[in-house]
């Protein structure tokens, strides 16, 4: 009894549930849908769905979230929980601040996201964070920061977006310049610089960093984005120009030759196909020598085959 007591009740099961399922762990006695088509009928990944009327004699004292990026429906939802005795209704905006991953804790980042109104980027980024980064990523990209001694040097990073890897260099104390094509994205990032030092950003196309002189940076980072740039050699050629001698160049590549990959962009018509590992070796060799490969493997990827997702490579500038 005390297990279940300890578990949350999720209202609503949709992408947002499931998100909020991936946040809190697993750690959900059921789920509660007005959907008919769900309460009763289905279940999210072995949890039960019930209906709403139900969930009212169930929920004695069980914390809920509502999950929704949608206001007025979070009002409807919270009017429907009224006097159901739940121990505590969360909204799905908090779940940020809800077993955070580990040592790096991105919730200032996803608030800035949600007060800015871009709720369906919230969701994707809650849930891929982690799904997918705190469970595979954070450690290896870690283990890779001690060992080269990277505390305190400067960092580029090529297409920070929202700044998630700007902000965890930058706790570790280096100095770092974000660099992104999107003035929606920077302004979070602007809005994070406010509160922490070492942050820094510049509005470029990462094909033509023409406003960053050359050997000005101790390593160079780019992380998930060269399968999706045309013309991505451009970027490697950048970040090597860039990059001091003996400075450290570190890609996360998604492994486009790889099933899943290939699965899960295969009605894109954005993917660089060509952008696999090797190839993208054999584009920064011409200018640093690899150092270090580290293959990733996914979860979800592990369902549809044994090869891994993604690889963090690192390179030593010449």
């Amino acid at each position: 009894m005390e297990e279940k007591r300890n578990k949350w009740v999720i209202f609503g099961a949709g992408n947002a549930g499931k998100a909020a399922l991936s946040v809190l762990e697993g750690k959900v006695e059921f789920f509660i849908d007005s959907n008919r088509e769900l309460s009763g009928i289905f279940n999210v990944s072995g949890i039960p769905v019930i209906s709403p009327a139900e969930a009212k004699v169930r929920l004695q004292g069980k914390p809920v979230v509502t999950a929704t990026a949608d206001p007025a429906q979070e009002r409807e939802m919270r009017s429907m929980l009224s006097g159901c005795g739940a121990g505590q209704i969360i909204s799905f905006s908090e779940l940020s601040h809800v077993n955070p991953c580990g040592e790096y804790n991105y919730s200032e980042i996803l608030d800035i996201i949600w007060q800015q109104g871009m709720r369906h980027e919230y969701l994707y980024h809650i849930k891929e964070w982690k799904d997918y980064t705190s469970k595979v990523l954070i450690d290896p990209i870690n283990m890779i920061c001690k060992k080269y001694d990277m505390q305190g040097r400067k960092l580029l990073d090529v297409a920070c977006g929202y700044g998630f890897w700007s902000l965890f260099f930058a706790l570790r104390q280096m100095e770092v310049l974000g660099v992104d094509n999107d003035s929606n994205r920077l302004n979070v990032f602007h809005q994070l610089a406010e509160t922490h030092s070492g942050l820094t950003s510049l509005l470029s196309d990462i094909r033509d960093m023409a406003d960053l002189s050359e050997n000005s940076q101790d390593v160079a980072f780019c992380a998930n984005t060269l399968h999706v740039v045309p013309n991505w050699r451009k970027v490697m050629e950048e970040m090597i120009r860039i990059t001091h001698n003996k400075g450290h160049i570190v890609l996360v590549a998604a492994r486009t030759d790889s099933p899943y990959i290939k699965n899960l962009y295969r009605d894109s018509h954005r993917i660089q196909w060509d952008a696999t590992c090797k190839n993208i070796i054999e584009s920064v060799t011409q200018g640093a020598d690899l150092t270090e490969e580290i293959d990733i493997y996914g979860a979800e990827g592990a369902i549809v085959s044994k090869e891994p997702t993604h690889s963090v490579l690192v390179f030593s500038r010449r």
